[in-house]
């Protein structure tokens, strides 16, 4: 895919970088600002860093390569080598996923490099030619460097809102899916805060003069914005993950009270049964004399009886909704609503104690009457 690349002059005059000799010859050339951004990488782009931009190869290796590559800056002198890290709202679906920012700061020039497109860098890129450059090579990597962090609080809202929908779910309908998604919504916390902290701390010591190529003085006050939006969004990502456990002994609770309760039911039919399979059961035995076989209204009699075991057993065990055991007997007295007028009571009486107080303190301070 092409680069972009824009350079601006002394005069303050922004051109578009559309070669690869323009771009050499900009970043090259130590006047004005140039930056140059690679939406994805290819062969060509690597020997343009290497050759022509004359980058160090085994930062451009780390450029190029799809393994997870740690927040981290390289200090190589003349630049440095940025490593960091947001949101892929295009991979993210079921989990949350993140890509990879390279960051190239020089005095004069910055070049970004993703394995992919990033629609955060690109929105800026399209601004350029509307809003222009920034006032420096070290406020650039600021505007980058932010609008990647800015990134994340969408992405962390949602994981919030979803938190939401299974914390719901786990209490009214505890099943496997609940916990796939559960599980789903734990591995995603994990993958942010792995790549929040440690971005987090890094930003923190770009914050305190670290490197001299970022400028110091109010520009380290920027980074040091961006490092309290990250732990920020550490801290709410530490909530979450607070949530999430919490919502598991949530999900193994309601799953076992599910289950007593299916154990009950069972249990009930059990008990209302089990004194007619003993009485089915004496009537089941092969003795050849038994005398009320022969009577004529033993089969009605036994059916009697057999209503009367069930209609007690069914007393037994559910008279508590007519009689009202195990009813909610305290709902009236949990509920957190307080009466209007005892708020106003305990409002004007803490006004007569305040007033009382402030004329003391005031009687103290003026001196006797003479």
């Amino acid at each position: 895919m092409p680069f972009l690349g824009w350079h601006r002059d002394a005069a303050g005059v922004v051109t578009a970088l559309s070669d690869r000799e323009a771009a050499t010859a900009a970043v090259r050339s130590g006047a004005g600002l140039t930056w140059i951004h690679f939406p994805s990488m290819d062969a060509a782009d690597v020997a343009l860093m290497e050759g022509g931009f004359r980058f160090h190869a085994l930062a451009v290796e780390d450029c190029v390569s799809p393994l997870y590559q740690p927040p981290k800056v390289d200090d190589y002198t003349d630049y440095l080598f940025i490593v960091l890290h947001g949101i892929d709202y295009e991979g993210s679906g079921e989990s949350v996923q993140t890509e990879e920012l390279n960051v190239f700061l020089g005095r004069t020039w910055v070049v970004s490099a993703t394995l992919a497109p990033m629609a955060l860098i690109d929105e800026i890129a399209a601004s350029v030619e509307d809003h222009g450059l920034a006032a420096s090579a070290d406020v650039m990597a600021y505007t980058l460097i932010d609008a990647l962090t800015d990134g994340f609080l969408p992405a962390v809202e949602r994981m919030a809102e979803v938190a939401d929908l299974i914390e719901d779910e786990a209490l009214a309908n505890p099943n496997p899916a609940v916990l796939e998604h559960l599980i789903r919504l734990k591995r995603s916390i994990i993958l942010l805060t792995r790549v929040v902290r440690p971005q987090r701390e890094l930003i923190n010591g770009m914050s305190r003069g670290a490197h001299s190529l970022l400028g110091g003085g109010a520009n380290e006050m920027f980074f040091s914005d961006v490092a309290d939006h990250l732990d920020r969004i550490e801290h709410l990502a530490e909530g979450l993950r607070e949530r999430a456990d919490h919502t598991v002994t949530t999900y193994h609770s309601a799953l076992s009270i599910r289950q007593n309760e299916t154990m009950r039911v069972l249990a009930i039919v059990s008990s209302i049964f089990l004194p007619l399979t003993l009485l089915v059961g004496i009537y089941g035995m092969n003795f050849d004399y038994m005398p009320e076989l022969g009577w004529r209204y033993s089969h009605f009699v036994v059916l009697g009886v057999i209503v009367v075991v069930v209609g007690i057993g069914m007393w037994l065990l559910f008279g508590q909704l007519v009689t009202g055991w195990g009813r909610d007997r305290i709902g009236h007295l949990v509920s957190f609503s307080v009466a209007p007028r005892l708020v106003s009571d305990r409002m004007r009486e803490a006004e007569r104690l305040r007033n009382r107080l402030l004329e003391a303190t005031r009687l103290r301070r003026e001196p006797p009457a003479k």
